[in-house]
């Protein structure tokens, strides 16, 4: 099995995030993907965000991909649990068993991580052990094996939540940088083996953003 490849900005985890009362306001991205006209149904839909500073990093990566070690000072039920940024809607539950007191290590499949941000928790009944934030930005040839961000409906539409996608919002690492996701998209239409195209887009604050991506 291959594991993901996760880009280091200043750390691979991040502790949180930070709103200016002149944060821009986006909403969520919509599109279509048509081939000859036609809408297309169930093609993957993947995103690489921009970072200020940074770009459109793909650099940097660790070929064993992403290990939580958390320390167990308690024998009790635990749970490990994935999300996306921006919901609290379960992605996958790595475990829920009784663990003895010490040291354990969770790794992560690559094919539950696209590109994005994402947030893990583990947990004891009423008692969060141990939760953070990591940024994945894998190349683009290893979209295709990995779970979409979404993918088109029965007409070729597709929505991407704002939530997931954190335009605008600044962060900072456990290090002490920090950064800034900007409103440059690149949209990255993939089927399950290859990347059909890129669309690079601008997504503007304080109004709707559609975008028709057109298959060759």
């Amino acid at each position: 099995m291959k594991f993901s490849q996760i880009i280091i900005l200043s750390a691979v985890l991040l502790t949180g995030c930070f709103k200016s009362e002149e944060q821009p306001v986006y909403s969520n991205v919509e599109g279509v993907v048509l081939l000859n006209g036609d809408g297309v149904s169930g093609a993957n839909v993947h995103i690489r965000s921009n970072f200020d500073p940074g770009g459109f990093i793909t650099e940097n990566f660790n070929e064993n991909g992403i290990s939580i070690e958390f320390n167990v000072q308690l024998e009790d039920l635990y749970t490990a649990s994935l999300y996306r940024y921006g919901t609290d809607e379960i992605l996958f539950t790595f475990f829920e068993d009784s663990l003895s007191v010490g040291v354990e290590t969770i790794q992560i499949s690559d094919s539950l991580l696209t590109n994005g941000l994402y947030f893990y928790q583990i947990s004891r009944p009423s008692t969060a052990v141990a939760a953070d934030m990591f940024i994945v930005n894998k190349p683009d040839s290893l979209l295709p094996e990995t779970v979409p961000l979404t993918s088109t409906n029965g007409v070729g539409e597709f929505t991407l939540l704002n939530d997931y996608l954190a335009l605008g919002r600044d962060f900072f690492t456990t290090a002490g940088g920090g950064f800034s996701i900007t409103d440059s998209l690149q949209i990255i239409i993939t089927n399950n083996e290859e990347i059909l195209t890129i669309e690079r887009v601008r997504v503007k604050p304080g109004q709707s953003n559609f975008f028709e991506i057109t298959l060759d």
